[in-house]
């Protein structure tokens, strides 16, 4: 019993991995197009792909 909640655990600690990991990259991607916002002016369309894109998931 105790090998089964084990495996629950380690399941857990992928998923709760996989949700950092998937932040990170929404949270880098942000920051990527609050930069380029920076440098070239205001581009809307492109953080409009991109938040369609990020939606998806």
């Amino acid at each position: 019993m105790s090998h089964k909640s084990n495996e629950h655990t380690k399941m857990h600690y992928y998923v709760l991995h996989f949700r950092a990991i998937q932040l990170s990259f929404f949270l880098a991607i942000c920051l990527l197009a609050f930069l380029i916002n920076q440098l070239n002016g205001p581009l809307p369309t492109c953080f409009m792909h991109l938040t369609t894109k990020l939606n998806v998931w």
